[in-house]
């Protein structure tokens, strides 16, 4: 019987699941954590324009940090390290 070695884990590894899984489950409580602050009146969309520019970078950075933590659940670290190194600059 031949066995083959894998050097690196691949998508079904336990540990990459949960890690997605804390990665969707951070984005849903901060999405969920301004949609009760905006649905209670204590935000509104008439803020200064350097809130929305943090907002979108924020948003920016949580969206970057899902698609990364999928590519490598997924096994596409070739991808992966090349985002991260665009994402850098």
């Amino acid at each position: 019987m031949t066995t083959v070695a894998r050097s690196s884990r691949g998508p079904a590894d336990p540990e990459h699941a949960f890690f997605l899984n804390a990665a969707f489950a951070m984005a849903l409580v901060i999405g969920a954590g301004f949609t009760v602050q905006l649905i209670l009146g204590r935000s509104s969309f008439a803020a200064p324009p350097l809130v929305h520019a943090h907002a979108v970078v924020f948003m920016g950075w949580v969206t970057l940090y899902l698609v990364q933590t999928g590519l490598v659940a997924t096994g596409h670290r070739v991808l992966h390290r090349r985002l991260g190194w665009v994402a850098a600059g």
